[in-house]
C-alpha cells in the first residue's frame, strides 16, 4: 500500500483484499475494494516457493508470483478508511456487517472538525472489533456467511462460518501535516 498525494496505491494478490470505505450523507459505504483471485473454488492464488524436486513431482501444479498481483490506483479523500485484510474476514463477514461496525468509528478530520480530536476512534480498535466479528462468525456451525454463498455458487454445500486466519489492518486517510496524539512508547495504550 501506498499514499501519494491523495493516489492510494495497492497490490493485491489471492483471496486477502483491501476496501476503500467512504463517509456518505447516509453512512459508510465501500468506494472500491480488490477482487478475489482463485484458480478454482477455495483455490487462491498464494506466494510460495516450490522445492525443485517436488515441483518436478508435481508438474501441473501452478505456482503464483508476485508479478500476479492485481494493481489498484485509487483516489482517497481525508477521512477515508483503508481496510487491508485476510480472507478469514472477507468470508465471514458480509458488507453490511463490515459496514455497521466501521459506521460507528469517528475518523480523526471528522473528530477534529468538531472540535474532539481526543475522541476519534484508533485503527487498532477498529481493525480488533472486525477480527472479533469475523472471530464470533467463524464458529457459528449454522451462519449463512459469504463462504457459503460462494461455495454454493461452485456447487458446494458448505452451512457455518469458516474458521480460518483473520487478520486486520486499519488505517484512516488524514492530511500530511496530521499529528496524531499518541505515546510513543505504547501505541496501545487503551
Amino acid at each position: 500500500v501506498t499514499l501519494e498525494r491523495n493516489k492510494l496505491g495497492i497490490a493485491n494478490l489471492g483471496d486477502s483484499g483491501y476496501i476503500l470505505v467512504r463517509k456518505m450523507p447516509d453512512g459508510m459505504k465501500i468506494v472500491h475494494r480488490s477482487a478475489e483471485q482463485q484458480h478454482g473454488w477455495n483455490c487462491p492464488y498464494q506466494l510460495m516457493r516450490i522445492p525443485p524436486r517436488l515441483a518436478a513431482r508435481v508438474p501441473k501444479y501452478t505456482q503464483d508470483h508476485a508479478s500476479d498481483a492485481e494493481l489498484y490506483n485509487v483516489e482517497a479523500q481525508v477521512g477515508d478508511l483503508v481496510l487491508l485484510f485476510s480472507d478469514g474476514l472477507r468470508d465471514n463477514l458480509h458488507d453490511e456487517e463490515v459496514l455497521s461496525i466501521v459506521d460507528r468509528a469517528l475518523s480523526p478530520a471528522f473528530a477534529s472538525f468538531v472540535g474532539m480530536p481526543e475522541r476519534s476512534t484508533r485503527p487498532v480498535d477498529i481493525a480488533k472489533a472486525l477480527v472479533a466479528a469475523a472471530d464470533i462468525r467463524s464458529m457459528d456451525p449454522r451462519a449463512k456467511v459469504p463462504f457459503t454463498l460462494y461455495s454454493l455458487e461452485h456447487g458446494y454445500s458448505c452451512l457455518g462460518g469458516k474458521e480460518d486466519d483473520i487478520t486486520v489492518i486499519a488505517a484512516w486517510v488524514v492530511p500530511d501535516d496530521f499529528e496524531a496524539d499518541a505515546d510513543v512508547d505504547d501505541p496501545f495504550p487503551r
